[in-house]
């Protein structure tokens, strides 16, 4: 099993803190496989750019993938950090005949995607209102002075779409 994150280096407040959001998904699934019984050693974690840069047409999960899934011992499993990660991994794994999910199982983050791919595949799914209500309070907080800047956790579910 892998973990296919995004690389973070900066955002728009500045570089990256330490704890960042990256680094919580990536503790939660090492989390997770030690929760199901499952030796994390055996797992990995990659890490590569979200986005494309403008010199390329592919998706940066097709190009990860495209060398990763035609290694020995290539993952039977991945779980990206977004939809269009996972979406440039099910383009990779169509190139070279792998077939989803008997040969590998993908899963996204973010639902945007993934009920739109052939096959459709499972995806983290965000609570996207109450992302949104949860932002408008904390501005509200900060503007009339009565907040800092805090971070929040909330819960995500899993949309499980089964392909065969």
């Amino acid at each position: 099993i892998t973990f296919l994150g995004g690389l973070t280096q900066s955002d728009f407040l500045g570089p990256i803190p330490e704890r960042s959001v990256e680094n919580l998904r990536s503790e939660a699934f090492l989390a997770a496989l030690r929760h199901h019984g499952l030796d994390d050693s055996t797992a990995s974690m990659e890490f590569t750019e979200y986005l494309n840069h403008a010199d390329t047409n592919k998706l940066r999960g097709f190009e990860w993938a495209r060398i990763a899934l035609t290694q020995p011992g290539r993952p039977k499993a991945l779980i990206c950090g977004s939809d269009v990660l996972a979406a440039g991994v099910l383009q990779a794994a169509y190139q070279l005949r792998l077939r989803v999910p008997l040969d590998l199982a993908i899963a996204g983050y973010d639902d945007s995607l993934s009920s739109f791919l052939s096959p459709p595949i499972a995806s983290i799914l965000p609570p996207y209102q109450e992302l949104g209500s949860t932002l408008i309070e904390m501005i509200t907080q900060i503007k009339d002075g009565n907040g800092a800047v805090v971070r929040r956790q909330l819960p995500t579910s899993f949309v499980y779409r089964p392909s065969l």
